[in-house]
């Protein structure tokens, strides 16, 4: 694998100043960095996750949300609005809408009240 080289999973808000970083890079960052080390999901399914929810559903930050994502073993869902309900966002299923039961079993990745 040496050589490869990936898209980076966070596009910053500000592309054109180097030292700038916005809040939402800051949360979205810190909602990476907790699905990686505690929920033990892959950098490529997180960069599936915001891929589809940008691309599909115009959603920017979709890490900085809260009770927006879920996970489900190692892939990750989100909840773009109550109508829609779950989307698979990574793995095989990608895209693909799910039962309203499923949310049931989903582990919802929440901010708590005082971050």
């Amino acid at each position: 694998m040496a050589g490869r080289k990936s898209e980076p999973v966070i596009t910053h808000q500000y592309i054109r100043r180097d030292n700038l970083v916005s809040f939402l890079d800051v949360v979205q960052a810190i909602g990476v960095h907790e699905l990686r080390v505690h929920g033990g999901i892959s950098l490529q399914k997180i960069r599936q996750a915001i891929i589809l929810a940008e691309r599909t559903y115009g959603i920017q930050y979709p890490f900085a949300r809260n009770d927006f994502f879920s996970t489900w073993g190692t892939n990750v869902f989100i909840k773009p609005n109550d109508d829609i309900g779950y989307v698979e966002a990574s793995g095989k299923n990608r895209g693909q809408r799910c039962f309203k039961f499923v949310g049931m079993y989903l582990k919802k990745i929440e901010f708590d009240k005082h971050t």
